[in-house]
C-alpha cells in the first residue's frame, strides 16, 4: 500500500463513484470519512517529513 497525497483522485474517486446512487445522507457519510481519512493521511505524511528533515 503506498501513500500518495499528491494523488487525491485515486481511491476518492472510487469511493465517491459507488456512492453516487445512494440517499443523501449516505453520500454525506462518505465525504465525511473520506475527510477524515484524508486528514489523517495529511498529518501522517507532515509528521514523516518533519522527522526526515534534520
Amino acid at each position: 500500500m503506498s501513500l500518495s497525497p499528491a494523488r487525491p483522485d485515486g481511491p476518492t474517486t472510487a469511493v465517491r463513484g459507488r456512492a453516487a446512487p445512494a440517499p443523501s445522507c449516505a453520500v454525506e457519510l462518505m465525504s465525511q470519512t473520506i475527510r477524515c481519512g484524508h486528514d489523517r493521511v495529511m498529518s501522517q505524511t507532515i509528521q514523516l517529513h518533519r522527522e526526515s528533515t534534520p
